[in-house]
């Protein structure tokens, strides 16, 4: 029987290429998406909005029906507006922090009941802007929301521990996906590049597979070496 798998922000970027490693892998990948629909091979694509809690528990309600448990749990979607404290509007503010925050607290508060003891695995993708050496004023919304994930990480690490389930997350160095194109111009993306700090999605799918492998990885924030250049 396959190990299943759940991937939210499935659709692009860095979400598809871990769905697609995972599928590979030989598990049984369900993505979530939110907004446009994308066929991914092998992958049972569902779109949920991960801001909203009763889609998320119903979601995960039916993965469940279906597939019978979830062994892994990759936690991906978010998205990313520049803005300093001068220019952050409160919509801004809480539409990041429900994206790429609270919406990780709630796959794992939903999934948890189903997650196998012993065995299972969550992954959070978090960012370099979440600990306070990386902070960048130029994304206060996200590098905020990013620190939660680091802590929320953190803490159920210690949390799950007794039941045998692992929470870790990885810090991608910068990755070529439409929403880094979205908030670098081009100069800096070719900054990045010359630097050799830029990075494509398969290389954040296999810092996941990293993870979920290594039985003995827990509570750990696993960066990409190229974060350090």
């Amino acid at each position: 029987m396959k190990k299943v798998v759940i991937v939210t922000g499935a659709s692009r970027g860095i979400g598809k290429a871990i769905a697609s490693r995972l599928v590979a892998e030989d598990y049984a990948v369900i993505g979530f998406y939110h907004s446009k629909p994308v066929q991914i091979e092998g992958v049972d694509m569902k779109k949920v909005d991960v801001t909203d809690e009763a889609e998320i528990k119903n979601a995960i309600d039916d993965v469940v029906k279906t597939y019978g448990q979830i062994d892994v749990l990759v936690n991906n979607a978010g998205i990313n507006v520049p803005a300093s404290i001068q220019d952050c509007t409160l919509d801004n503010w809480n539409n990041i922090m429900r994206t790429d925050a609270t919406s990780v607290f709630l796959m794992c508060k939903y999934s948890l009941p189903y997650l196998k003891p012993n065995e299972a695995v969550i992954v959070n993708i978090s960012s370099r802007m979440g600990s306070p050496e990386y902070a960048n004023p130029r994304f206060l919304p996200y590098g905020s929301a990013k620190a939660v994930v680091n802590n929320l990480t953190a803490m159920l690490s210690k949390d799950l521990k007794p039941k045998g389930i692992r929470v870790n997350a990885v810090i991608p160095a910068h990755t070529e996906t439409d929403l880094l194109s979205g908030v670098y111009s081009d100069d800096e993306r070719q900054v990045m590049k010359d630097k050799g700090t830029l990075g494509v999605p398969e290389d954040v799918a296999g810092l996941v597979m990293k993870v979920v492998n290594d039985p003995k990885m827990n509570g750990e924030l696993v960066f990409d070496d190229r974060v350090f250049l």
